[in-house]
């Protein structure tokens, strides 16, 4: 669901073929939300974007870099929920 490429010192994660409309979201381990990115793809391709994915600095909603550690994030759809995990080292 998700590919990860480093851009400068940051990172980027690619999260990859998502439903048109998606609500990601991002955990700390302790249940603190880190992150929204709503996703839709009519949005994207109105703005000559690729479908079906969507790039996530790695980077907390206000901004600072995240530290080494394990997250989680889900997806969630009118397809239904998905939970995942990423790991982050600095």
């Amino acid at each position: 669901m998700f590919e990860n490429a480093f851009k400068g010192d940051n990172g980027i994660i690619w999260f990859l073929h998502l439903p048109a409309k998606a609500t990601i979201r991002i955990f700390s381990l302790t249940g603190g939300e880190i992150a929204t990115i709503e996703h839709d793809d009519a949005k994207r391709a109105a703005s000559g974007q690729f479908t079906g994915q969507e790039e996530w600095k790695i980077l907390s909603g206000s901004g600072v870099p995240l530290v080494s550690g394990i997250y989680v994030y889900t997806v969630e759809s009118d397809l239904g929920k998905q939970v995942g995990k990423f790991v982050i080292l600095r």
